[in-house]
């Protein structure tokens, strides 16, 4: 039923699962993204996060939600893997692409790199 209204609301608009379950989808993604990173330090012998950078990669980011929450919730929880971080939403939409990046500068978040691309350009390696 929750979900019914929550498409209902969309006037039949497209919802992935980051909108649907906006922010839990999204917060759960954080605390695995940490998870892994933090793990991989200590197989690596470093006690702390230390000169390594982390890369995202979000193909088709859609309305930049699912970035917005996790890079928040990264700068919240985790600020030291945060400063390390870089996160690129390739997208094959100008329309979102263009969305995604004032999402981007809305939510303070100023290392995110936006591309515009074809996603089977990405998938051959092109």
């Amino acid at each position: 039923r929750i979900h019914r209204k929550a498409y209902q609301s969309q006037k039949g608009q497209w919802m992935t699962p980051v909108e649907l379950f906006r922010p839990h989808y999204s917060k759960a993604f954080a605390r695995f993204i940490a998870s892994e990173f933090l793990n991989t330090q200590r197989l690596n012998n470093n006690a702390t996060i230390c000169h390594n950078s982390f890369h995202i990669v979000e193909l088709g980011g859609g309305r930049g939600t699912n970035a917005s929450i996790i890079l928040s919730k990264l700068r919240e929880w985790y600020p030291d893997l945060y400063s390390k971080l870089r996160y690129t939403i390739v997208d094959a939409s100008p329309s979102l692409h263009e969305l995604q990046q004032q999402v981007m500068i809305d939510s303070g978040h100023d290392h995110v790199e936006c591309l515009h691309a074809d996603l089977l350009d990405v998938a051959t390696g092109e």
